[in-house]
């Protein structure tokens, strides 16, 4: 009698494997960082690790951006270390020995920017992204005309390592100045509009690096609050994970928080708030004062949103990408050399 699966068990099993492998090498594939292999590394002729500085748009998911000029310097004597222009695919390698430097990147049409990097580990890749100026950007040209909505902007980047031992997925958080029902702006719900005003989450990084953008067009005065959350819960700590957050004011940038090390958390507020007082003026990035510091709530989301943030949820799914093909596959595997057997038997 023809076998009900219409072939043998050797050959059920043949394909059960294969599709398992596909399944797993897939599986491999997406949950992996990106790495420095096959990229020509320039530099001084030092001791030192092999970095990838990884440039992007802060606001177009998967942007890479051609043609940065990266200026490496160190931050006591402020002395060139090395320079040099990131290729097509926004990436640029150098050697460099560990320690911590000044690197500023700069593009046309783009908000400069100077920060400070810790290189501390080979094959390191550094993500950093860029916001387009807002004359140049013209996103927000379908919001009115200046003076009513689209004049001005707050524009929050978060960036992390992509190193395989650090976080995989970390997430933005707004909550909104206005008062609605709904002023929460997150992954779980990406627009908010109110009056005169719009809180949106412009790109939902997933897999190391960023950004994670929250933009507020023409915000309205009061107090906004903003978190980071480790979706994934690992593979590593949210605080060794090179995460660091900056604010932006149409084209300036008005404050750059990394998250210290030694914290177990999820949950990361790099500011206390950013506050407007009345409209048309800056805003301002407030600090946790010292009793908030040591009552941990630079390390909570804020009161009412901790259930908002997901715990853990991301690592689960990524999990189950691999767990649950793998069971279904043996389960059937099973099925089959069973039926095959009993048929053998039965002759």
């Amino acid at each position: 009698m023809p076998s009900t699966w219409g072939f043998g068990s050797v050959g059920f099993r043949a394909l059960g494997f294969a599709s398992l492998a596909c399944w797993l090498g897939a599986a491999v594939a997406f949950a992996q960082p990106p790495s420095v292999g096959g990229l020509a590394v320039a530099g001084l002729a030092v001791e030192g690790f092999d970095v990838v500085f990884v440039v992007n748009d802060a606001a177009i998911k998967d942007q890479m951006l051609d043609g940065v000029a990266l200026l490496v310097r160190t931050p006591e004597s402020d002395e060139v270390v090395v320079e040099g222009t990131t290729d097509a695919g926004g990436r640029l390698g150098l050697r460099l020995a560990p320690a911590d430097y000044r690197v500023t990147f700069r593009l046309p049409g783009y908000v400069a920017l100077d920060t400070t990097v810790s290189i501390h580990s080979a094959d390191q890749v550094v993500t950093t992204s860029l916001s387009r100026m807002l004359e140049a950007s013209g996103d927000l040209s379908d919001l009115g005309e200046p003076g009513e909505l689209g004049a001005h902007r707050i524009r929050i980047v978060l960036n992390w390592g992509s190193d395989g031992g650090q976080v995989r997925d970390a997430d933005s958080h707004l909550r909104c100045a206005c008062d609605t029902d709904a002023p929460h702006v997150y992954f779980g719900s990406k627009m908010h509009e109110g009056v005169g005003h719009r809180a949106e989450l412009d790109v939902d990084d997933t897999d190391w690096g960023g950004p994670e953008t929250i933009t507020v067009s023409d915000p309205v005065p009061g107090r906004y609050l903003y978190w980071v959350h480790d979706f994934s819960s690992g593979p590593g700590e949210l605080s060794t994970s090179d995460a660091v957050v900056r604010v932006l004011y149409d084209d300036t940038v008005l404050a750059e928080r990394r998250m210290p090390p030694g914290s177990e958390s999820l949950a990361w507020r790099p500011f206390a708030a950013i506050e407007i007082a009345s409209p048309g003026l800056p805003p301002r990035v407030v600090a946790f004062t010292e009793v908030e510091t040591e009552a941990g709530l630079d390390f909570e989301a804020p009161p009412g949103f901790e259930s908002d943030s997901g715990s853990g949820a991301g690592r689960g799914c990524s999990l189950a990408f691999v767990v649950v093909p793998f069971a279904v596959m043996t389960i059937l595997i099973f099925i089959g050399s069973r039926r095959q057997r009993g048929r053998r038997r039965r002759r």
